[in-house]
């Protein structure tokens, strides 16, 4: 983030995550903001562990944070989108050590590669996978 501030970029940082059932598919954390503190607050507070559990609920997080709107997560509740601004480029960075659940897997996955897809193609967001 500081990189990017110091380019000049007027850009906007959110922090969101997602796990895996029975404990959450989406979660926001920090709606987009240009306060390093309140983003590197959000990102030392990120839920890591579990592991070796694949595979994990990706496909929901995109949903979930590409929005718009409400994404109503069956294990914590409604959670907002991270508030893209308008006019602006919207990308989405995707950090995963697993393969994605699917629709295909049944409830309560409600999302697949092509839902995703498309929620991202609606919002216009780019997707880097890492």
């Amino acid at each position: 983030m500081s990189a990017i501030a110091a380019s000049g970029a007027d850009a906007a940082f959110g922090v969101t995550s997602f796990i895996d059932q029975f404990e959450h598919f989406y979660q926001l954390h920090q709606p987009l903001t240009t306060e390093a503190i309140a983003f590197e607050s959000a990102m030392s507070t990120l839920p890591l562990g579990g592991g070796l559990d694949f595979p994990e609920s990706q496909y929901e997080g995109i949903v979930g944070g590409t929005g718009p709107g409400t994404y109503d997560d069956p294990w914590i509740g409604p959670q907002e989108d991270c508030g893209w601004r308008s006019g602006a480029a919207h990308i989405l960075v995707v950090a995963t050590d697993a393969s994605a659940h699917s629709s295909a897997d049944g409830a309560p996955y409600m999302n697949d590669a092509a839902s995703a897809i498309a929620a991202m193609t609606a919002q216009d967001v780019k997707l880097i996978g890492l």
